[in-house]
């Protein structure tokens, strides 16, 4: 769902139990990941992975690397000073392809998925395809189309409807070990997490058993052309040249204000991570988007060897 300036969605909760979100202040929590897509959380630390052995390129002996330093994006100066003066309810996290190291800013705390869902509703009907060994239809390509690069909700509701819809979804977020991911009938109040999300995004673009190459390939180009008028938070704060496979979601909910996300892969050179980040009870619409936006800016200051 997009903002009052776009086209709007009709879709909101269904009914049910009202989301009580709790804000745990301050809170920071890296911890190690194994590589693998959908593979729950290691113990909490900070610390790098062991050294590594390289070989030299002439005859002399191997020899020991010194340790990686990663640094927490969410830990350095800039940052600490920019999250201390944000208003609203803001989550976040990064997972570092490289490090393979998962980073939170304010773990745990469920926010609506407004237009990042539609992230997940793609995967679902890919994953389907991919179990009943047929490819998406040409009508599908082109509402998925529709629903990333522009942001369609009609697109969006049809193809949720096509895939099963929450009972659908759920299951594949089940498998993918979405374990803070609260499903609805309606695609645009679901909850859920920036650790969750990661995992979501994991599983788009590495190698995996539930998205096969192909599938992965067609829904990471669609999210790699979103228009610009549907981006911030990662689709802007990133340095100029950097290859963005995003998505954006925003609408506005009576519960908590205005519901702004941002998500996707970031790579440059060498360099690639993960993003999720989620705000609610902000000032206005403009002012969470330019949260996020300098916040991306930062994780990728933050990240920068």
């Amino acid at each position: 769902m997009r903002g009052r300036h776009r086209r709007r969605g009709a879709h909101r909760r269904a009914g049910g139990a009202v989301l009580v979100l709790l804000v745990a202040a301050g809170a920071l929590i890296a911890w190690s990941a194994s590589t693998g897509p959908v593979s729950g959380p290691g113990p909490a630390t900070t610390a790098a992975p062991s050294s590594t052995t390289v070989a030299a390129t002439t005859s002399a002996p191997t020899t020991t690397a010194p340790p990686a330093r990663f640094q927490n994006p969410f830990t350095t100066p800039a940052a600490r000073a920019f999250l201390a003066g944000v208003t609203g309810h803001l989550t976040a996290g990064v997972y570092d392809l490289n490090s393979h190291l998962t980073y939170l800013y304010h773990p745990g705390i469920p926010e609506y998925t407004a237009s990042l869902v539609k992230i997940d509703i793609l995967a679902t009907l890919l994953h389907e395809a991919q179990v009943g060994g047929h490819p998406l239809s040409a009508r599908q390509q082109r509402l998925a189309t529709s629903m990333i690069e522009d942001s369609s909700n009609p697109a969006a509701s049809v193809l949720w409807a096509q895939a099963g819809g929450r009972d659908a979804v759920a299951a594949f977020d089940q498998a993918v070990g979405m374990t803070q991911t609260i499903p609805s009938w309606s695609w645009g109040a679901i909850a859920t997490t920036p650790r969750d999300q990661l995992r979501l995004l994991r599983v788009i673009t590495q190698p995996n058993a539930l998205l096969n190459p192909a599938a992965r390939a067609f829904e990471g180009s669609l999210m790699a052309q979103v228009v610009g008028f549907e981006r911030f938070g990662v689709g802007w704060g990133v340095r100029a040249g950097a290859v963005v496979e995003m998505k954006d979601g925003w609408y506005h909910e009576p519960r908590v204000g205005w519901q702004v996300n941002s998500a996707g892969l970031v790579r440059e050179g060498a360099r690639a991570y993960l993003v999720a980040m989620m705000i609610n009870d902000g000032p206005s619409e403009s002012a969470d988007m330019a949260t996020l936006t300098t916040l991306a800016h930062l994780i990728d200051a933050g990240l920068r060897p």
